[in-house]
Formats: structure tokens, sequence, C-alpha cells
């Protein structure tokens, strides 16, 4: 990926087809400059409507502007994107390697007080580092 453009800075990715329906026009997104060691602020603001082909493998261009670019900024870096497609708040994550499942039932343990109890959990979202825990 690199900066595309003078008048506003932008930075132009390829997503993959599988996750392309979860991107639109208008989402935040955080740009990180490695070789500056930063990052900047942004909003997707185009999505290509003609995928991109390369090594059989189908990506749709998604342009982002950056808000506020750094000051040592330099045309042509290298940057990396991430598009925050969903939020939500007042929810419960535990670390996704804290929950056991066994015949279909999942459970934590929970310190209460001075004692570890282990709490049957029904989870929303099974991500790989965190889980939203449902119930429990």
């Amino acid at each position: 990926m690199s900066i595309t453009s003078l008048d506003s800075l932008q930075v132009k990715a390829y997503v993959a087809e599988a996750d392309i329906n979860d991107v639109e026009p208008g989402q935040d997104a955080t740009v990180t400059f490695s070789a500056k060691n930063t990052s900047a602020q942004g909003v997707v603001s185009a999505i290509d409507t003609q995928d991109t082909v390369t090594n059989n493998v189908v990506t749709y261009g998604v342009t982002v502007t950056i808000l506020g670019p750094p000051d040592t900024l330099k045309i042509g870096q290298t940057a990396s994107i991430s598009i925050t497609t969903a939020t939500k708040s007042g929810v419960l994550v535990a670390q996704s390697s804290a929950i056991t499942t066994v015949g279909g039932t999942s459970t934590v343990t929970v310190r209460r007080g001075e004692e570890d109890v282990v709490t049957t959990v029904t989870f929303f979202f099974d991500g790989t580092a965190a889980t939203e825990i449902f119930t429990g």
C-alpha cells in the first residue's frame, strides 16, 4: 500500500473478497506508517466496484482518506490499514484461551472474593484472541 494523492492524502489498500462485504464508505480506519512508527486516523472514502485478481486471489481496492496526517509523512511511504467494521459498548470480553468447552458446554473460571468459581457461559462472538461473553 502507498499514499496516492497530493491533494488529500489517501492510502489505497486491497481487501480480500471474503472481507469486502463488511467494508463501507464512512467507516473509521487507522493508518500505520511502520517507517515512522506512527499512525493516523482515516476514513474509508471509496471502494472499487471492479475486482483485482493477483495470483488467483480476488481483492477489491479500498481508498482511505487520512485525517490529520503526521507532519513527517512523505508521499509514497508504505502504510498498513485497519478498518473498524463494527463496534459494541458495554460488553464483557475474555481471552479466548480462558474459555473451556467440553461436550458443548463452555465455562470460564471467575474469581469471586477469595474463591475461584467455574461458571457456564455462552458467547456471542468467538474471536481468535478475544471472545465476547453473552451470558454467564
